[in-house]
Formats: structure tokens, C-alpha cells, sequence
């Protein structure tokens, strides 16, 4: 996990999840005690807060640990591309139609 870490994914999925709260940063740092400069240089993944720090901002959040580590859906368009050509080759070729027939109806 620590290898993998990472300031700006982390600060995108703070941010995030500060949104999905309806909190803005004021209000954030309101419950932290913290400065806005400190919660926007997390945001922006300028520096990263300490383990004892990303406890507390869970605890405001009231978000699970896992949650604050959860940025797997923030993918590249090459990363993205590749999962879902990794997906559609291990279906058979009858859901490969079907998975066909619905993107092309979302293209629409």
C-alpha cells in the first residue's frame, strides 16, 4: 500500500469525497482545526498529510479508512482502455454481442 501511494490521486479523492459531503473547505478545516492552505495543498496533492492526520480527516468525513484509499476509478485513457479490452476478450463471444449492442445504444 505505501508503495502505491499517491499525493494526487489521495488529494483528488479528498476532495471528492469532501464534495459528496456538501462540506466545503472552510467547513472541512472547521471540523480539523487545520488552515484552508493546508486542506488545498492536500487537495491538490502538493504535500500529503501524516497517518495521524488522515485519521482525523476520515473521522470528519465520516468515511472509512479504505474509503480515503479508494482511487482506483481514477484511471488514464490508456489504463482504461486497456481494462475494458482485458474485460470484453474474457467474455464469451455471446456477451461480447450483448456488451456491443448496449455501448452502441449509449452511443446514441
Amino acid at each position: 500500500m505505501v508503495d502505491d501511494f499517491d499525493k494526487k490521486k489521495f488529494g483528488k479523492r479528498l476532495r471528492q469525497l469532501r464534495l459528496s459531503r456538501n462540506l466545503s473547505q472552510d467547513q472541512l478545516c472547521d471540523k480539523l482545526d487545520m488552515n484552508a492552505s493546508m486542506l488545498s495543498n492536500f487537495e491538490t496533492g502538493k504535500n500529503a498529510p501524516a497517518l495521524e492526520t488522515m485519521i482525523k480527516i476520515s473521522k470528519a468525513l465520516d468515511a472509512e479508512p479504505n474509503e480515503m484509499f479508494d482511487y482506483s476509478h481514477f484511471k488514464t485513457p490508456k489504463e482504461l482502455e486497456t481494462e475494458l479490452l482485458e474485460i470484453f476478450n474474457s467474455l464469451s463471444t455471446e456477451k461480447q454481442m450483448v456488451y456491443y449492442r448496449i455501448i452502441k445504444l449509449l452511443q446514441e
